[in-house]
C-alpha cells in the first residue's frame, strides 16, 4: 500500500520542484474549504459529546490550515467514539471484566463483559480516525517533522540555488 501523500505546505520538496509544490498548495487550499463552522457541535450531541467535540476543536485550532468544515463529520465521529469509550469504561468499572449470566437452561455462567468488546471495537475506530486527523502523537510528530524540514529547506541557501537551477 503506498504512503499517504503529505500536504504540500509541509513537503520536503525532493520529489517535486518549487513550482509544482506551489501549484499543489494552491490546489489543496482551494479544496480545503472554509473552517467557519468547525466550532459548532451538532445539536443532537449529548452533553458529554459536546464536551469532547469542543475540546477537540479547541486543541486543533492551533494547527492552522489543517482542519476545515469538510472534516466536521470526522470530528463528530471522534467525539461520539470518545463518549462510547467512556461509557464502556464506566460499565467495566461498575460490573467488572467478567459478569455472571444465565444460559437457556437457567444455569449461571461467567462470561466476559460485553463492554470489553465494545471498548476494543471503538478503540480501533478511534485509532483509525486519529491517523486521519492529527490526533495521535505519531501523526503530529510526522507533521511537525515535515514542517521543520520544509522550513529548513526554504532557509538553506545551497538548496535554494539548486532549486533555482532546476526550475
Amino acid at each position: 500500500m503506498p504512503r499517504k501523500r503529505a500536504p504540500a505546505a509541509v513537503k520536503k520538496g525532493n520529489s517535486e520542484s518549487k513550482a509544482q509544490l506551489k501549484k499543489r498548495q494552491e490546489i489543496e487550499a482551494s479544496l480545503r474549504g472554509n473552517d467557519d463552522k468547525i466550532g459548532e457541535a451538532p445539536k443532537y450531541f449529548t452533553k458529554e459529546e459536546k464536551i469532547y467535540y469542543d475540546f477537540l476543536v479547541e486543541e486543533l485550532k492551533h494547527l492552522e490550515g489543517i482542519i476545515s468544515n469538510i472534516d466536521a463529520p470526522l470530528l463528530h465521529q471522534v467525539a461520539t467514539i470518545l463518549n462510547i469509550l467512556r461509557l464502556a469504561d464506566e460499565d467495566i468499572r461498575k460490573n467488572g471484566i467478567l459478569i455472571k449470566t444465565y444460559d437457556k437452561f437457567g444455569n449461571e455462567k461467567t462470561v466476559p463483559n460485553p463492554s470489553l468488546k465494545i471498548k476494543i471495537d471503538f478503540n480501533t475506530k478511534y485509532l483509525a480516525l486519529c491517523n486521519q486527523l492529527p490526533l495521535s502523537p505519531s501523526s503530529r510528530a510526522s507533521l511537525a517533522g515535515k514542517k521543520i524540514e520544509s522550513s529548513e529547506e526554504i532557509n538553506d541557501p545551497v538548496l535554494q540555488l539548486l532549486h533555482q537551477n532546476n526550475a
